[in-house]
């Protein structure tokens, strides 16, 4: 359903979500109010970075004992940034609607940060609000922790295959007549546009924090580290082991592994025990033990703590095989032009002798 912008005679304007524009109509006629103007409205969606930023600005408000609808329409009125004050406003004019907030939310960001929209509590106490939104910024700022490291990675790497391409098309503007071998350079300004191109559309989606969702679809190790970490963070807030699980399934965009974690989550409804609710390769090492032994003691805290050890374990060693991996690719596509350029340089010489 599209977003539409509804002026008012007395010039307020609201952001509201429907089915059409003659739905949207219907319903102020029916109040009685006819004299407004309606025009489709396309907000700039919020990604990982600026939904961070809404919910520190939010939690940061409520802490201060200011009320939900309050607290996003000071954010709104105050904030520096144009696109985060008219998704506040939306938000505004959906909530005085009685839409909820996270639903809401979930129609204003990019769908792979749909999942931390999802449970953003505001129909219960407000410590749960504020519980919920600690949990989804402790878990948006290690994410895009993740991605500033994979994106400095790359920085040094990138300028050098700048450079080595640049030095390539010198090369070929003091070695070759340009009127004759025009085809060949402009091949090189094409392949110099496009890697520059495809280097800051990657810097700029890292930047957005966008290399987590990659991550998420293609790392198990990323996943089950996100889990356990998440399945801890929330449990630490008091919450059962079940609904630890299906929390912690709502924060994941893959679907493969969502419904994977639903599963346990209804194998534990069910009354199933811990080594039948739970997939063995989740708990490897010390941990798959620690789990067999709740068949006898029925204590899973000790076998989800190790899990949670050993995947993050993990992951840092894959991130920091990643950080290794990627520059060492870059550097070979620099080499390989730098090499043709020393042999284009060179091959004159060598026929020579």
């Amino acid at each position: 359903m599209p977003w539409f912008k509804v002026t008012e005679r007395a010039g307020e304007i609201h952001y509201l979500h429907s089915t059409s524009k003659e739905a949207l109509l219907c319903e102020f006629i029916t109040q009685q109010n006819w004299a407004i103007e309606v025009a489709e409205w396309n907000p700039k969606k919020l990604n990982y970075r600026t939904l961070l930023v809404f919910y520190e600005e939010l939690y940061s408000a409520l802490q201060s004992g200011i009320q939900i609808k309050e607290a996003i329409s000071h954010l709104g009125t105050f904030s520096s940034k144009a696109d985060i004050a008219l998704i506040c406003s939306a938000i505004v004019s959906e909530l005085e609607k009685g839409r909820p907030l996270n639903t809401t939310l979930m129609k204003l960001v990019e769908p792979p940060v749909q999942a931390y929209c999802k449970l953003v509590n505001t129909n219960s106490t407000k410590e749960a609000c504020l519980s919920s939104l600690e949990i989804s910024i402790k878990q948006l700022r290690t994410l895009l922790d993740w991605s500033q490291r994979l994106l400095k990675s790359l920085l040094y790497p990138f300028f050098l295959i700048q450079l080595a391409i640049i030095i390539l098309m010198i090369n070929f503007l003091v070695t070759y007549s340009l009127t004759e071998h025009l085809i060949n350079f402009i091949f090189i300004i094409f392949l110099y546009a496009l890697c520059s191109l495809t280097q800051l559309a990657l810097i700029l989606s890292f930047q957005r924090g966008d290399a987590c969702h990659w991550l998420e679809r293609y790392s198990s190790s990323f996943r089950l580290n996100k889990f356990f970490s998440l399945l801890n963070t929330i449990r630490n807030t008091g919450c059962t082991l079940q609904e630890g699980v299906w929390i912690a399934a709502q924060h994941f965009t893959y679907h493969r592994f969502k419904l994977e974690t639903l599963t346990v989550y209804y194998k534990l409804r069910l009354g199933n025990s811990y080594i039948k609710s739970f997939p063995q390769h989740w708990f490897p090492k010390s941990s798959s033990l620690a789990l067999h032994s709740t068949q006898y003691d029925g204590d899973i805290e000790r076998a989800l703590t190790l899990a949670k050890i050993e995947h993050e374990k993990s992951w840092n060693i894959k991130i920091q095989r990643l950080e290794r991996i990627l520059p060492a690719l870059c550097l070979l596509i620099a080499a390989g032009f730098v090499t043709h350029t020393i042999i284009k340089l060179y091959l004159p010489l060598l026929k020579v002798a």
